[in-house]
């Protein structure tokens, strides 16, 4: 996804090849870019390509993922729910 003025565009380079090690880097730039420690940083995934993501990520949940991906991360929700993640940020926060 293009990022224009701190907000997503909607526009996808279409040469660019969305692999686990490009995710991670999006990852770390976007914190570096809105200045937001990567302990404070929140990354959701389901597939092993997001594997480096998750585990570079301060908080990485696996979603309704794959077996592998389970097992990389401290986090996992197995129910198609994404509002589950308030109340384990809540959780977290106290």
């Amino acid at each position: 996804m293009v990022l224009e003025k701190g907000k997503f565009s909607g526009l996808v380079h279409e040469d660019r090849i969305v692999d686990a090690q490009y995710k991670k880097y999006i990852l770390l730039t976007l914190a570096a870019e809105l200045k937001v420690p990567i302990t404070r940083v929140l990354a959701v995934g389901d597939g092993a390509n997001d594997i480096p993501m998750l585990q570079t990520a301060g908080i990485g949940i696996a979603f309704c993922a794959k077996p592998i991906v389970r097992e990389s991360v401290h986090y996992r929700l197995d129910v198609p729910d994404l509002s589950i993640i308030l109340y384990l940020l809540q959780q977290l926060k106290d």
